[in-house]
């Protein structure tokens, strides 16, 4: 699985609460969620991989003890994961795969 680490500037649109928990357990749309994370699952989805880790998605926001028991495993996802995605330089809602300028 490949695993998305970026920079968080508050309540992002589209994270997972209580009230749209069970809505996760099926497709959804990703029109509403921050452009880093409609990026990274283009990123994801391009290079084979099947799963994509994103906090906002995974942990209900809203439900304190799942916030505290996913925040001791954190380091444990994180390097169970083949490839991190590293979107820590922009807002969220930035995207990270922005023009790259050349260099000299």
């Amino acid at each position: 699985y490949a695993a998305l680490s970026f920079h968080k500037s508050g309540r992002e649109p589209g994270i997972t609460v209580r009230s749209n928990f069970m809505q996760r357990h099926s497709p959804f749309p990703v029109e509403g969620l921050p452009k880093s994370i409609q990026e990274a699952i283009l990123v994801a989805r391009a290079l084979g991989f099947k799963y994509l880790w994103i906090d906002s998605l995974c942990v209900v926001a809203d439900d304190h003890a799942m916030v505290r028991q996913e925040k001791r495993h954190l380091d444990q996802i994180i390097q169970g994961a083949d490839l991190l995605i590293s979107a820590a330089r922009s807002p969220a809602s930035d995207g990270f795969l922005g023009p790259c300028p050349l260099r000299a």
